[in-house]
C-alpha cells in the first residue's frame, strides 16, 4: 500500500526491498561514521560468561557487547536456586572489568520492572529513563554506569 505525504511531494511504500533496505543502512553508515568522528567504525566484542554447575548445568550466564567504548549488557540471568548468593554480581563485575580492557568507559543496560533494576542500582547503576508504555504497570528501566 503507497500513501502520499502531506506535502505530495514523496510517497510511503510499504514495502522494503532488499535494495531499498542496502540504500538506507549504508546511509545510515556513513551519516554515524560522520558524527561520531569515525568511532562507530571500530569492531564491537562480543563478551559472555556461562555459569555451570559441578555437574555441568547451566545456572547463569551473561551477554554483552562492546560498542561505542561502552559495555552493553544484553542478557543476564541465575537460576533461581542460586539468586542472591553473589553468583550474578561476580558476572557482572567481570565483565565490566572485560569490557574496561577494550577500552570502555561507561556500562548500559535495560531491565523491566519485574526483573533486577535494583540488582544493578546496589552495583552502582542508575536509571536514566524509564518507558511506562507497557500495559498491566510494567516498566521498563534504561540502566547506565561509569566504568
Amino acid at each position: 500500500m503507497n500513501s502520499d505525504t502531506s506535502d505530495n511531494k514523496l510517497i510511503v511504500i510499504s514495502e522494503m526491498t532488499n535494495e531499498n533496505w542496502q540504500v538506507i543502512s549504508t546511509k545510515l553508515r556513513d551519516y554515524n561514521i560522520e558524527q561520531s568522528g569515525g568511532l562507530s567504525t571500530q569492531p564491537g566484542t562480543s563478551i559472555s560468561l556461562t555459569l555451570k554447575s559441578k555437574t555441568g548445568e547451566v545456572v547463569g550466564g551473561i551477554r554483552g557487547r562492546t560498542y561505542y567504548q561502552s559495555l552493553t549488557i544484553d542478557h543476564l540471568w541465575i537460576d533461581e536456586r542460586f539468586r542472591k548468593m553473589g553468583y550474578g554480581r561476580n558476572l557482572l563485575l567481570k565483565v565490566e572489568g572485560m569490557a574496561k580492557e577494550e577500552g570502555c568507559a561507561s556500562a548500559n543496560t535495560s531491565s523491566y520492572s519485574f526483573q533486577a533494576s535494583q540488582f544493578y542500582e546496589k552495583i552502582g547503576y542508575r536509571i536514566v529513563g524509564v518507558f511506562e508504555g507497557y500495559p498491566e504497570g510494567i516498566k521498563k528501566f534504561f540502566l547506565e554506569k561509569k566504568l
